[in-house]
């Protein structure tokens, strides 16, 4: 055992000394610039799987890799010239929405519940109940869902998926919202769309006891609703939930690094013509991106008068330095804010359950909103 050991300790600092003569080696002909913009030139790197995610989030990382390599062999890319087209955007939403209708499909095997469409003041939705109905500690309160997309795709399926396991393990009624996107439709569409079902919602609940959440564009557009509310002299919600921040305007570290490994491209370029910016701004039309309805946390007197919010993310989610910015802005106006950041995680990684990090997202909503919305209603008992 004694030589086994010794053995195991001479290849260890071999193996040191090798490596840290390489790291060497690199540096010194790779070293990252910081050229008189403030702009950091770095070297290609290795960024292994974080050893803190979970088994199943590593296997998952890998597949999706390989998903994203088969595609972009047989795809041209996402790049703007491309995307502009009504014609891409309308191959890309009808492939997004078959592969989701399926998984919905799948996590209603494991998160019972029942879906029905229901048109809310000329709205469409679908109202997701728990198996058994709403149990009676929650029959005063609601959820809305607003699913995301790039305010291109993700109607009715992306929705129901973020709806289905809160619903199912919270007892939760959620109604997801199916609003107008991008390129028939343009700011402030899906706002007033959020605001028909939420004024139509007011008639039976009062406003502390309806909650709001989303992911990515529909944590954006859940805080655009908000500031929406406040200039329509519309009550605030309960409490609201980002899985993503409230500034469509501006990047952060996230959206190059994090970018940059979760599509193989820069997409996140200083000039800013990247895939994402291009989404926004189909939605957005001629909008000012900076103004209050668009990108509430640029704005410390809209933010302020915000709900008790909760931010989720990751460290591999190109958004994260918005929801990060979010937090911090929250804060500062006085807001109650909770921030949950999860390790090794990608973009709306809650979105594949057979993650135990999914799972943790899950109950961190739950709680979250069962400790914010109020338990009785001015406008009667709710319904089931």
């Amino acid at each position: 055992m004694r030589a086994i050991g010794l053995i195991s300790t001479i290849f260890a600092v071999l193996t040191m000394i090798l490596f840290t003569s390489r790291i060497r080696a690199q540096t010194e002909s790779k070293a990252a610039m910081l050229d008189e913009n403030g702009v950091y030139h770095l070297p290609a790197f290795l960024l292994p799987p974080s050893e803190f995610t979970s088994e199943e989030a590593k296997h998952s990382l890998i597949e999706g890799y390989r998903a994203a390599s088969r595609v972009r062999q047989g795809e041209p890319s996402l790049t703007s010239e491309n995307l502009l087209t009504k014609e891409k955007i309308l191959i890309i939403r009808h492939a997004a929405d078959a592969l989701r209708k399926k998984s919905a499909e799948d996590m209603m095997r494991e998160f019972p519940v029942s879906v029905t469409p229901q048109m809310i003041a000329g709205v469409q939705t679908d109202i997701v109940i728990p198996p058994g109905g709403v149990p009676s500690k929650n029959a005063a309160r609601i959820l809305i869902n607003l699913h995301g997309g790039g305010m291109i795709f993700g109607a009715r399926y992306e929705g129901q998926m973020a709806a289905i396991p809160i619903a199912s393990l919270g007892g939760f009624k959620v109604i997801t919202v199916d609003y107008r996107m991008a390129p028939e439709y343009q700011f402030p569409a899906a706002s007033e769309d959020v605001a028909k079902v939420y004024r139509e919602l007011l008639k039976r609940y009062s406003p502390g006891s309806i909650g709001i959440y989303g992911c990515s564009a529909g944590a954006a557009l859940t805080a655009q609703s908000v500031a929406w509310f406040q200039f329509h002299d519309l009550p605030n919600p309960g409490a609201i939930s980002l899985d993503g921040g409230a500034a469509v305007r501006g990047y952060g570290d996230s959206a190059y690094l994090a970018g940059a490994f979760m599509f193989g491209i820069p997409i996140y370029p200083p000039n800013g013509s990247d895939t994402s910016s291009t989404m926004a701004k189909l939605y957005l039309g001629s909008a000012d991106p900076k103004q209050p309805l668009v990108s509430p946390a640029l704005h410390p007197n809209v933010i302020g008068k915000f709900p008790p919010t909760l931010i989720i993310n990751s460290t591999r989610d190109p958004g994260m330095s918005r929801a990060v910015y979010t937090h911090t802005q929250l804060v500062k106006a006085g807001v109650e804010a909770d921030l949950h950041i999860w390790e090794g995680m990608g973009h709306c990684f809650s979105l594949d359950p057979h993650l135990p990090e999914s799972r943790e997202a899950y109950d961190v909503v739950i709680k979250f909103f069962d400790s914010h919305l109020a338990k009785s209603s001015t406008h009667g008992s709710g319904e089931r």
